[in-house]
């Protein structure tokens, strides 16, 4: 490969990386000294923002998995926690216990979704994704779901084990409005309708 240059974020474990549509490179970051956040830098590897995250919505960011960004520039980011704060060397984080946490473009707290209101055990995020249209899409490999959210946080629809979804763990949406679900010997192609209805949460994730 050909070195094009690269970006410092000393003394730190990077947990996470998103290159965006307007060439800014958001990297998340773990320091040995437990502490935690967001770096952008520009192609250029020049440092244009950093954020330390202690307590997110009044809980501890413990452990950044994946990282994007939405159409209104938002910041997206699995949070996985451990059963004990920050995790430890050799610590498995906690099992269940996963949330989505949505920054504005200021890094400035928008919201959260912490799982579905339907009695499902546990929320385990794997991937998240975008499409053009601003929804999110996250997959939960160990209740074998693929969840849509507005950009806004309203859960608009699922897809799961009835349309042969198990242990989704890659996303990706291309400029067709197609949804991919990577699963364990399968690749799903999910189409997503243009015709959703927000106001009363009708599913427009269509197998």
């Amino acid at each position: 490969y050909t070195s094009l240059g690269n970006c410092s974020i000393k003394d730190s474990s990077i947990t996470a990386v998103h290159f965006d549509n307007k060439e800014k490179i958001f990297v998340a970051y773990q320091s040995y000294s437990s502490f935690k956040g967001i770096v952008i830098f520009n192609t250029k590897f020049e440092k244009l923002q950093q954020l330390e995250i202690g307590q997110v919505n009044d809980k501890p960011f413990i452990h950044a998995k994946s990282i994007t960004t939405n159409v209104n520039d938002d910041i997206c980011i699995i949070d996985e926690p451990s059963k004990g704060g920050a995790l430890s060397k050799g610590e498995e984080p906690a099992k269940g216990e996963g949330r989505l946490v949505v920054f504005n473009k200021s890094v400035q707290f928008r919201w959260e979704f912490a799982g579905p209101d339907d009695g499902t055990k546990g929320f385990y995020p794997e991937q998240i994704a975008t499409s053009s249209k601003g929804y999110i899409f996250i997959s939960d490999k160990m209740n074998n779901r693929v969840y849509m959210l507005s950009k806004d946080g309203h859960l608009l629809g699922k897809i799961g084990e009835t349309d042969g979804i198990e242990q989704p763990s890659g996303l990706a949406v291309n400029k067709k409005n197609q949804l991919f679900v990577g699963c364990p010997g399968k690749l799903h192609i999910v189409e997503i309708q243009e015709d959703s209805d927000l106001t009363n949460g009708n599913s427009d994730v269509t197998k």
